[in-house]
């Protein structure tokens, strides 16, 4: 056990929770103020082994046992540092570990806007950035999810659309996200082959999207 990487972990978690506590930050401005506090060794002996990542990131299971849980929290903590460890071109077990954290903390955020209707944040730059995501983690999966997502959603808007015109210009973009998903639907199968759970996801939306 490494106790200097696991101070700063939770030093690290701790600014996280005073950002999202805080009122008027956005997400981009919260992931850049938090990633300010890691210093690029740090990142590089977080990153050395799956050891090492698991004392870093140990914050967050230490914080998922007490009253503190909190999932936007927990979001901030590994996109904050999946980001920094990406802008230095990090590969390893600390990047695997937070990206696939950020991703998980993205897709709830989603299905939570698609259930309320709030097409634009699944369309916008959040729904991008768990594409970025899977992309940086070599993860066909979530570049799956987002695009099917987007489909879901433009049906509902070509549905709600108030004129033809409007109507057909939502189609158009239906469609050309659902041919990327299909195109993206087997490498994310072959990939997930181990995975019983990713899996059975992905061919519940091959047959709803007829992907």
């Amino acid at each position: 056990m490494d106790r200097n990487l696991r101070d700063l972990g939770r030093r690290h978690f701790a600014r996280c929770e005073q950002l999202v506590s805080s009122e008027g930050i956005g997400l981009a401005d919260a992931v850049r103020q938090a990633g300010r506090g890691i210093s690029v060794n740090t990142l590089r002996r977080a990153n050395a082994d799956a050891d090492s990542a698991a004392d870093f990131l140990h914050a967050i299971v230490e914080a998922g046992t007490s009253a503190r849980a909190n999932l936007r929290t927990d979001f901030l903590f590994n996109l904050s540092i999946f980001a920094a460890a990406s802008a230095i071109e990090l590969i390893g077990p600390l990047v695997d570990q937070t990206g696939e954290g950020a991703a998980m903390g993205m897709q709830f955020f989603m299905l939570t806007a698609l259930k309320d209707e709030r097409f634009e944040y699944i369309h916008g730059a959040d729904g991008d950035l768990l594409d970025r995501i899977g992309q940086y983690l070599g993860q066909a999966y979530y570049r799956v999810f987002v695009r099917v997502l987007r489909v879901i959603a433009g049906q509902r808007i070509v549905e709600a659309a108030e004129s033809k015109l409007a109507a057909l210009a939502a189609h158009a973009d239906v469609e050309a996200t659902r041919m990327e998903a299909r195109e993206l639907l087997q490498l994310a199968l072959e990939q997930c082959a181990n995975d019983e759970e990713k899996t059975s996801t992905l061919n519940r939306f091959g047959i709803a999207l007829k992907l």
